[in-house]
């Protein structure tokens, strides 16, 4: 008998889907810690004129956006199109803020 067929088949695929299904749960977690990490720091500054209040909200829409597809599993049939569109605006909103008060290049 041949040693190769006594040897289990591997289905490539779902091993792979496997390990990236890990994954996404593990982003999901370490950005849920991130997320409430920055929560507290908003909470900490308590002061929408300190110029690091643009950034936090900025960090918060890219967690939203993080949170979102990890919760998801990177499965873009289910994604939140107007969601998505709402934080990505927000982003785009802040990143115009900052550049109206000379930050950024």
């Amino acid at each position: 008998m041949n040693r190769k067929s006594r040897l289990p088949k591997r289905n490539w695929s779902s091993s792979k889907d496997t390990r990236l299904l890990r994954m996404f749960v593990d982003q999901h977690m370490l950005t849920e810690k991130q997320d409430a990490l920055n929560i507290q720091m908003l909470k900490a500054l308590d002061d929408d004129t300190d110029p690091r209040w643009i950034p936090l909200h900025m960090i918060d829409n890219a967690n939203a956006i993080i949170l979102h597809i990890s919760r998801l599993r990177g499965n873009s049939k289910a994604i939140d199109k107007l969601y998505l569109k709402e934080k990505i605006d927000g982003l785009r909103s802040k990143l115009s803020d900052v550049e109206m008060k000379g930050g950024g290049e």
